[in-house]
């Protein structure tokens, strides 16, 4: 089967938790969330397979892979290149928006991924997150995402780009509790840091980066320790 790529790195130090890994970036979201840096205007195609070989050079050194995106489970492809990886050894992340819940069973269910990610855009609420993502049912199928998650056995962690004032440090409490309710507590938050911002109104908020970091890592410590 032949998936379609943006890029590939072949040595990241920070797409899996606590080791290295390469990391396959995926062409094409369902989203188009309007502080989106995502690098989608270039498209790669190849085998699962060549791609299975390619990784299986460097896994002397690198035993791990990331699959993300923009969106992985748009594609199925995206499932093939996990399970023919996980054959040969590999341990396996899924960076995922969350707009595929019954995709992300699927997942979940077959034990392809070792870890999977999911990538929350905006506040949990159904209006903002649709103004954020363009899509009307992105925040349900968020939320659908999270029981799959939350009824399973595959590790989990959350992350959130915060990008005021779509999305600020003011939302996290109210994020923190939803994931509590989902028995998820792994958040990692990220500083949005500018690029093509799609949306002028978000624009002055990059001026605000350096110090709104500064307290993201403090209640990044603060929820995770």
């Amino acid at each position: 089967m032949e998936l379609i790529f943006s890029h590939i790195e072949h040595l990241s130090t920070t797409a899996y938790p606590g080791r290295p890994c390469s990391v396959v970036h995926t062409h094409g979201c369902p989203l188009t969330c309007i502080y989106c840096t995502a690098e989608d205007t270039g498209a790669g195609r190849a085998e699962t397979q060549k791609l299975v070989e390619l990784f299986e050079e460097g896994k002397e050194l690198i035993d791990a892979v990331a699959i993300a995106g923009c969106e992985p489970l748009k594609q199925e492809a995206s499932l093939e290149l996990a399970a023919q990886l996980k054959e040969k050894g590999f341990d396996i992340k899924i960076h995922t928006t969350g707009y595929y819940p019954d995709v992300l069973e699927k997942v979940v269910d077959e034990g392809i991924a070792d870890l999977v990610e999911i990538e929350i855009k905006a506040p949990l609420d159904t209006e903002r997150y649709a103004m954020v993502t363009g899509k009307e049912d992105a925040a349900e199928m968020v939320f659908q995402s999270l029981e799959v998650l939350s009824s399973s056995q595959v590790p989990c962690r959350i992350t959130a780009t915060l990008a005021p004032p779509v999305f600020s440090h003011e939302d996290l409490p109210e994020l923190v509790h939803a994931l509590a309710c989902y028995g998820l507590g792994d958040l990692k938050l990220r500083n949005y840091t500018g690029g093509d911002v799609k949306d002028p109104w978000v624009m002055h908020s990059y001026v605000e980066a350096p110090s709104q970091q500064r307290r993201c890592s403090m209640l990044h410590r603060e929820v995770i320790g």
